[in-house]
């Protein structure tokens, strides 16, 4: 019931905006990825990986607002034999603008479906649900003040059943430094709930708060570096003691010719756990579970399409459950971008 009225809702307000508003310029973006390899893993399976990607994304401008459509669908198979497998969906609606004073806004929502069939009963169905509302203003020196509400609940169907609410804010200031580097620098404050959907008791909670400075900055010269970082401390009622998380995001890398290119993908949080005494399943777990680093070696084959080499490290944490799926990839896969504009 609450997916079809999520689905719902995208599909009414997309149609309601195409209707009332003649878009000055639209644009519709679908891109296909398929990758394949070795998962050296002693989870499940038999160390070997398939995923297929698709990404559509449909953009729609105006004089002074904006809308987003993105989608994605992600099924990936563990194993020669197939038994094992999972799929990843996601949803991004956003709608934002500008005025005549140089105030921007946005507001997104964000619906993801995830599904786990990894044998030995370890069938797990994550429902991710986000909304967040997020405004800049001007200042006179070129810098600009942020902030950000946002809200986000996670059902895991699966044992446990457990359910995670979040009610977070952020805010500080960006600019630019010299012209080349832009630059973030806020303060995150994040009260959440997690509790056993089925039964219900005070046994089978756990509520905290989450609070630290992030930093984050963007380089696009002559090569890319996009990198933030997340220090948090955290209180929460089953434990007398703080609990220290560090978050780091990284984009690096750079065109060595006109076909070659070499990034760098790093998506890490490593909690201080050793002082804790909550159960698993009653752990704090951050909305994007799912950590990696990899390097990529892409070589253009055309305008809109790509041969690539990935090595790196995968750890998907599964909030709610002791296992992870984790271990070192070495795929290779091929890359296509269809346009319309």
């Amino acid at each position: 019931m609450r997916k079809s009225l999520l689905i719902g809702f995208f599909l009414a307000h997309f149609g309601m905006l195409s209707l009332l508003f003649g878009g000055n310029r639209e644009r519709l973006l679908v891109q296909a990825t398929g990758e394949g390899g070795a998962f050296l893993t002693e989870n499940y399976a038999d160390k070997s990986l398939m995923r297929l990607i698709g990404n559509l994304r449909y953009d729609k401008t105006y004089t002074q607002t904006y809308f987003q459509l993105k989608i994605r669908l992600a099924p990936e198979v563990y194993g020669a034999d197939r038994s094992q497998y999972a799929v990843k969906t996601k949803s991004i609606f956003t709608l934002g603008g500008q005025n005549k004073s140089a105030f921007a806004w946005r507001f997104d929502l964000n619906y993801r479906f995830y599904y786990y069939d990894l044998g030995q009963n370890a069938n797990i169905r994550y429902n991710i649900f986000y909304l967040a509302a997020q405004g800049s203003w001007p200042r006179k020196t070129g810098a600009a003040w942020l902030a950000q509400l946002g809200y986000f609940y996670r059902d895991i169907s699966g044992q446990p059943f457990m359910r995670l609410d979040s009610y977070n804010a952020q805010g500080g200031i960006g600019g630019r430094f010299r012209d080349k580097l832009n630059y973030q620098l806020k303060l995150y404050v994040e009260r959440f709930l997690i509790h056993e959907s089925i039964p219900y008791s005070e046994r089978g909670r756990n509520s905290g708060t989450r609070v630290g400075p992030l930093l984050a900055v963007r380089y696009a010269q002559d090569y890319i570096f996009n990198a933030a970082y997340l220090l948090v401390l955290e209180q929460n009622r089953l434990n007398r003691k703080t609990v220290v998380e560090h978050s780091v995001r990284l984009v690096a890398g750079k065109y060595l010719s006109d076909r070659l290119s070499l990034f760098v993908y790093i998506k890490y949080f490593i909690r201080n756990a050793g002082n804790e005494v909550v159960e698993d399943h009653l752990t704090y777990t951050p909305l994007d579970s799912e950590n990696w680093l990899y390097a990529k070696a892409g070589y253009d084959v055309g305008k809109n399409s790509e041969l690539f080499l990935r090595f790196g490290y995968l750890n998907d944490t599964l909030p709610g459950r002791k296992e992870e799926l984790s271990g070192w990839q070495i795929l290779a896969g091929f890359h296509h971008i269809f346009r319309k504009q």
